[in-house]
């Protein structure tokens, strides 16, 4: 199975090695959780190697984008217009341009990865997605994109998650990975952690592994589990 990096230390391991090639991934959080951090780590790891990278915000400004980057420099400027393209939509682009549109934006890019942010608004709205007589629902979107080699992120806000509790929405199901950040308080203080909730045809970390906001970017700095390093994560008392 051919794979990429995800472009965050420690993450690869937890995943055999990388996504593989062509995935659709669902990026789960609370706001704060270093969801878009990771998300521009993913098209700069590609960038740096060489594949076409396209970022589409629906509500971050593409300033904020690149704000994010330069905190961490990562000097997205070398590679912007080059290898990797930043696209603002709004909610009504999406309807008007439909699925089929939005696959052609990603051909003429030839993006090799694609980071939506976020799902709920391309997916919010009437469905089947329709451009004339063609009909598009989520799930081809999803094949279409694989059949093209793209690896794709659906950025996508979600409340704190109790750990000891697997939950499920509709679009799971159709998705091949499901990443989730979070952040808990311990001994009063906000910890960060991932977790590997789906990866298709892959062997995988079911660990919650701290995640720690470095120097330059988002990284897993050791395999130990939150849950054994810190008593009362799962909101036992300490």
């Amino acid at each position: 199975m051919d794979r990429i990096s995800s472009g965050v230390p420690g993450l690869d391991k937890l995943i055999v090695g990388g996504i593989p090639r062509g995935y659709s991934m669902s990026l789960k959080g609370p706001p704060g959780s270093g969801k878009t951090t990771m998300a521009l780590q993913f098209l700069i790891e590609g960038a740096s190697k060489g594949e076409t990278g396209l970022y589409i915000s629906f509500k971050e400004p593409l300033s904020r984008v690149q704000h994010i980057a330069d905190g961490y420099g990562w000097n997205i400027e070398k590679h912007l217009d080059n290898n990797l393209f930043l696209e603002t939509l709004s909610t009504d682009d999406v309807f008007e341009r439909s699925i089929p549109s939005l696959l052609a934006l990603i051909e003429r890019y030839e993006a090799k990865r694609v980071v939506f942010d976020s799902l709920k608004k391309v997916v919010t709205g009437a469905k089947p997605f329709m451009k004339g007589e063609v009909e598009f629902d989520f799930d081809t979107f999803l094949r279409k994109l694989e059949q093209m080699g793209v690896t794709t992120i659906f950025v996508t806000n979600r409340e704190n998650i109790q750990p000891e509790k697997i939950v499920f929405d509709a679009l799971d199901f159709i998705f091949d990975g499901i990443l989730i950040l979070d952040i808990r308080i311990v001994g009063g203080e906000a910890r960060n952690y991932v977790y590997v909730q789906k990866m298709r045809a892959t062997a995988i970390d079911h660990g919650f592994r701290p995640l720690i906001f470095g120097k330059h970017g988002l990284e897993i700095r050791s395999k130990e589990s939150v849950s054994a390093r810190v008593k009362g994560f799962f909101g036992d008392e300490e």
